[in-house]
C-alpha cells in the first residue's frame, strides 16, 4: 500500500505515483482540498469526466489517532468518528489531494 498523489491536468508538477486512467481502488481514504477526509468501500477515477466516484463513502469527522491519518489504514480507532454513509459520492478531480489505500477487512463492517 502507498499514498497516491493526484496529478492535476494543466500542471507541470509530477505526482509521486501517477494514477492510471479509470483506476479502481478497493477500500481507500480520500483526502480533499477542503480539509475533508473520506473512507470509501471503493473508488474509481475517470480521467475523461475528471471525477472520482466513491461507493459507500463516509466522512471521517474525527480521526482519533495518535500518529496522523495514515494510522487509519489499519482501521478506525476507538476514538474515530465517521459520519453517515453516502451510497455514491462524486468528487471533482481537482478537489482530490491524495488517496491512501486502506485495509479492506479492517474497514468492512463500517462500509456495508
Amino acid at each position: 500500500m502507498g499514498v497516491y498523489q493526484v496529478e492535476h491536468p494543466g500542471t507541470d508538477e509530477p505526482a509521486q505515483n501517477k494514477l492510471e486512467v479509470n483506476m479502481h481502488y478497493d477500500t481507500v481514504i480520500i483526502v480533499g482540498d477542503n480539509a475533508h477526509a473520506w473512507i470509501a468501500k471503493s473508488a474509481t477515477i475517470d480521467h475523461e469526466t475528471k471525477m472520482l466516484t466513491a461507493i459507500n463513502a463516509r466522512i471521517i469527522r474525527r480521526w482519533g489517532t495518535d500518529s496522523g491519518l495514515n494510522q487509519l489504514i489499519s482501521g478506525p480507532t476507538k476514538e474515530t468518528v465517521i459520519d453517515a454513509m453516502a451510497p455514491r459520492l462524486d468528487i471533482a478531480w481537482h478537489a482530490v489531494l491524495y488517496l491512501v489505500p486502506a485495509d479492506n477487512a479492517a474497514w468492512a463492517k463500517h462500509l456495508k
